[in-house]
Order: C-alpha cells, then structure tokens, then sequence
C-alpha cells in the first residue's frame, strides 16, 4: 500500500524549465521545475479588496480557487494519506471518459472539469498531480448522475472554514452536532461546516497536514473572520486568562513570577509553538501541558470573585478544576514563543509571492 507522497508519488512531473503566467508575460525560473499551477487570473491582480462571505459580482472567483489550488499542493507535499484514503467519485456516465484519459488530467485545467464530473475539489488535484505512470493505482468510485454538485464556491467557503477551525480552535469538525456562532450566523443556520469539509476534501480529515493554513492570506477573509481569529487563537485562552487573573494576596511569589512571563507571551502575538497544531513537540517535552499546569495555578491561587467574572464575560468557559500543575511551568521562557509568530496580517499580494517562490524551489 503506497503512501501518497513525493516519494512513492512524485507530483508535479514536468521537464519544462519555466513557469509561464501568461497574462503578465512573467516568467520565474526554477532549478527543480513544477507544472504550471497559478493561473494567469492570480496575475495582475492585487487582490486588496476582501472579499464578501460568498465572492461574487467584479471578483473573480477564478483568482481564489487558484490562491488554493497552490495552498492545497504545498500541503500535499507532506500528506500522510494514503491513495486509498481518499475518494475519488465520478458520475457513472463520465466513468469511461475518465478512465481513458487519466493520463491526461493536469492542475492548471483540469480541476474543475474533473469537478464537474462528480469529483471532489482535493481528490482531483491528487489526481492531476500524481505521475501520470501511476495514475492507474487510483481507485474510482461511481456514483450517480447528479448526485452531487461540485462548486467552486463551496471550495472557496470550505477553504475558509479549514482557515476558522484550524487557527481559532485547533482542529477540524469531527461532525455537525457543535457549530460556533459565527459559522451560523455568516453562512445561514443551515450550514454543516464537517459536510461541506468532506464534499471538498472527501478524505480522513484528521489526516490532512494544516500547515499552509499560516500561508493563507487574511485580508481575503470577511472582517467578522479577521476579528474572531484576532481575539481568538487556539491555545491562548488560558494563557490570555492567566494573565489577567486576580491573585490572592497569599499567592507564592514564583506564581506572581509565572504571570508575568505569562503576560508578555500574550503581548507578543500568536506564536505556533503555543498553537496545539503547529508546536514543536520539544515545547511540550520541556513544559508539560501548559494548558493544564495555568488552569491547576488558577484554581489554586486566582481570587473566586474574579473567576466567576471571567466565565460571566466568557474569558474563560468554566471554572477552572483541580489539575494537577507540572512544576516544569516555572521555567517558562518567553524565548521559546517569540520566533515562530503566526501572522494574521498576511496579505493576498504577500501570500501570492510566497506561493511563486516555495512552488518553485
């Protein structure tokens, strides 16, 4: 059973020494050459206007499917799905076609056709981007004529929802039964973020690699989004809480201490060695669960006024329980969260050089 990866599967084969973007007639050589991947509709476009919930009207939708089309392939590099993992469906009267001209699919064109013949947006870039000599090891699974209705505006919302989940909570919807406010109230009461996630990616979701998500260019996201993350990045709850918590005046003073270590990784901005995706696992070998450790200290020694307060104000969601702290948290040091920050200022233009430049290493 062959992992999906680039090296029993290497993507992006093409023996061409340029990429070509032809409205801007620019031109960007590479030493290890990749087929064409961003469009000429990226080009020329300085992308400064965010778009609304759903992109419509003078936008182009075209420029955005594009921008994550070459998010998604950076992901695809280190996936540890395996082909086997992922559905590839068809409607039964495009089976034929498909199947005869596997060979033939690529990144640059082919996406939305595959889309249009009942393929979800993920399993047809694996497929146009997979050596064409090993195509023949994808699975198909017919379903029926207009069973589905692939779109790029669901990708568009989809990859949204990925960006919301991944940075704001820490982890993809295992299904539909919680969904926060602001998803509801953006999208309508109806939608089903795990459902939409699945009709895009049609995968394990658990399996896909999240890390082009700090690659995402924000200004792309309504303001009500760009506000939420602002206020609310996975991993810093606790830590924000702690560091505002009224002590008791018989708190020892290595606690007093902590908080103010505490306080100025806060002021320091998001940083993935505090986000429980992106840490390095050295962080958790060196602290122990931080988490833990801040909310057992809380218990201990913040005054009652104060937490019953803070869950009044949703500063924190409950009131803190016994935990038992790890006495590795006094050694915190404000170095180890101050290197990797995540950026949430990254701009569309940025992300756009950023994609040229790692797609043509």
């Amino acid at each position: 059973m062959c992992k999906f990866d680039f090296i029993s599967f290497p993507i992006m084969i093409n023996h061409s020494k340029k990429f070509f973007f032809s409205n801007s007639r620019k031109y960007i050589k590479s030493e290890k050459p990749r087929e064409k991947i961003i469009l000429s509709a990226i080009n020329n476009q300085t992308l400064n206007t965010p778009i609304g919930l759903i992109p419509s009207g003078s936008l182009d939708q075209s420029i955005y499917f594009n921008i994550f089309i070459a998010l998604a392939l950076l992901g695809i590099q280190s996936l540890q799905l395996q082909l086997t993992d992922i559905n590839f469906t068809v409607f039964k009267k495009d089976s034929n076609t498909l199947t005869q001209d596997l060979s033939t699919y690529k990144v640059d064109s082919d996406i939305p056709k595959l889309m249009g013949m009942g393929m979800s947006f993920f399993p047809a870039l694996v497929l146009c981007t997979i050596d064409p000599t090993k195509r023949s090891q994808i699975k198909i699974v017919e379903i029926n004529d207009g069973e589905v209705n692939r779109t790029i505006i669901e990708v568009i919302i989809g990859f949204f929802l990925v960006v919301f989940y991944a940075i704001s909570i820490g982890n993809l919807p295992a299904n539909d039964n919680y969904i926060p406010k602001i998803i509801s109230d953006s999208f309508g009461q109806n939608i089903k973020p795990h459902d939409i996630l699945m009709n895009v990616f049609n995968c394990p979701l658990q399996k896909l690699d999240l890390k082009w998500v700090l690659q995402f260019p924000f200004d792309l996201l309504p303001d009500k989004f760009k506000n939420r993350l602002s206020l609310s990045v996975a991993g810093y709850r606790i830590l924000n809480a702690f560091s505002q918590c009224d002590l008791k005046e018989t708190t020892p003073q290595k606690v007093k201490d902590l908080q103010g270590v505490v306080a100025q990784i806060v002021k320091a901005g998001p940083d993935q060695n505090i986000h429980p995706l992106f840490r390095d696992n050295k962080i958790i070998s060196k602290y122990g669960s931080i988490n833990k450790s801040l909310t057992g200290l809380m218990h201990l020694h913040a005054k009652v006024e104060w937490l019953n307060n803070a869950v009044q104000t949703k500063l924190i969601y409950e009131l803190p329980r016994p935990t038992p702290v790890d006495q590795k948290i006094f050694t915190l040091d404000l170095a180890d969260f101050n290197k990797k920050p995540i950026d949430l200022t990254a701009t569309s233009t940025q992300v756009i050089d950023d994609l040229v430049r790692d797609l043509s290493k």
